[in-house]
Order: structure tokens, then C-alpha cells, then sequence
């Protein structure tokens, strides 16, 4: 689903499990299936239905109390689940040129989301990946139409929003996890980018779980 969405999900069914998986960006071929279409539906086994809530305890864990191996655990979560959507489509035969570099853009992303609390410089992610600076900035703009530095602004804010919605960090605390030099520099860019305090964003976003549960309890 795009980012900052809100789950509003529903059920004909007297008992359900919902698992929520976040994630910076996902294979150019789960994209691809997406098209333009801002969901996937996917009918799953009860198989699958095992392997998902392995996944969601096993993350859990590992977001709440990260080790220097954690990441390697998100990479295969979402390599585990990008293969569930994509079961029962038909593989291509070539990749295009054009795919083979939105894949090194991906990676240079997901370098820098593991990276994101040091705050890592897009020369710095460039190097990791074997390349210039001046390439990956062109490869981004191809790719995704924007600078490599507006993408890691919204991914730091992405998760930004994540920790106030899912976790009682504070501000501060918050600020230090997405890379940010200081908490002024982080409600500054919060409150230019999303319109508001994030103080005020969170106690808005409690209200209106809060508002849904009492709703679907009364």
C-alpha cells in the first residue's frame, strides 16, 4: 500500500488475522505486478498463513530489540513474501536494461535504510555500492524521478511516522533512529513536510485508533 496509508481493513469472517509488514521499498517485479493498482490481493494457503505469522513474530523481535543481523532477517522476510505474491505469475525470459538499474537504485536504498541512523551522505551510499555519486543521482532521477537525497528525507519520515505511531520512543529518541542531527532539525523537517508537530501528528493518530476501537466494540 503507499506510504502513510491508513489501515482501515475489514471482514465478513467471525475471526481474522491482520499482519502489517513495512517496508522502504520491494523488488522491481513485485512493481511490476502492482502496476498501477494501489494493492494486491493474493489467496493464501493455510501454509501461507503459517509462514506469515513465523514472519511477523520473528520481526518483531528483531524491531524492537535490533542486533547487528536483524537486517539480513528483513531482507529474507521481504524476499519471502515478495515470492508468495508473485507465485502464480508467469516469469519473464529478459530483464530490461532500464530494470537492471532500478535494481541498483533499490539496493542503494536499502543500504541506506539500514544505515539510516548514521545519517550516511548519498556520497557515502554511492560508495557502498561500487559507484559515483554523480551515477547514482542519475540512475535515482531515472529510476524514481526524484534526488537519491528527497527519497532518504521521505524514508527517514516513513519511519519517523512508524515510531510515533507503533512505538512510546520519544521525539528525541525518534529523531536519533532516523538520522537526523538533532531533534530541532527533526521537528522542522516534520512539521514542513507533513504540516504538523510530530507530537500533535501522534496524539491525532492515537485518537483515531482509538476512535475505531471504540467504534467496532460498541
Amino acid at each position: 500500500m503507499p506510504a502513510h496509508s491508513r489501515y482501515g481493513w475489514s471482514s465478513d469472517f467471525t475471526s481474522s488475522y491482520r499482519y502489517a509488514f513495512h517496508f522502504a521499498t520491494v523488488p522491481s517485479e513485485v512493481r511490476l505486478c502492482l502496476g498501477e493498482r494501489p494493492y494486491l490481493c493474493v489467496a493464501l494457503r493455510e501454509e501461507d498463513v503459517a509462514v506469515i505469522q513465523s514472519l511477523s513474530a520473528e520481526l518483531n523481535d528483531h524491531f524492537h530489540k535490533p542486533n547487528q543481523y536483524s537486517h539480513l532477517y528483513f531482507e529474507r522476510a521481504l524476499l519471502t513474501l515478495s515470492l508468495l505474491i508473485l507465485r502464480d505469475e508467469q516469469p519473464r525470459n529478459n530483464t530490461p536494461l532500464h530494470l537492471l538499474a532500478e535494481e541498483r537504485v533499490e539496493r542503494a536504498i536499502a543500504w541506506y535504510v539500514e544505515h539510516m541512523e548514521s545519517n550516511p551522505t548519498v556520497e557515502e551510499v554511492a560508495y557502498a555500492m561500487h559507484m559515483t555519486s554523480t551515477h547514482l543521482r542519475r540512475m535515482t532521477r531515472k529510476a524514481r524521478g526524484r534526488s537519491p537525497h528527497t527519497i532518504f528525507r521521505e524514508l527517514q519520515l516513513e519511519r519517523a511516522l512508524d515510531l510515533l505511531a507503533n512505538t512510546s520512543k520519544t521525539v528525541e529518541e525518534i529523531a536519533h533512529r532516523c538520522g537526523f542531527r538533532s531533534v530541532e532539525d527533526f521537528s522542522r523537517v516534520f512539521h514542513r513536510d507533513l504540516g504538523t508537530p510530530a507530537s500533535v501528528w501522534r496524539n491525532q493518530y492515537l485518537s483515531h485508533v482509538q476512535g475505531m476501537q471504540t467504534g467496532s466494540g460498541s
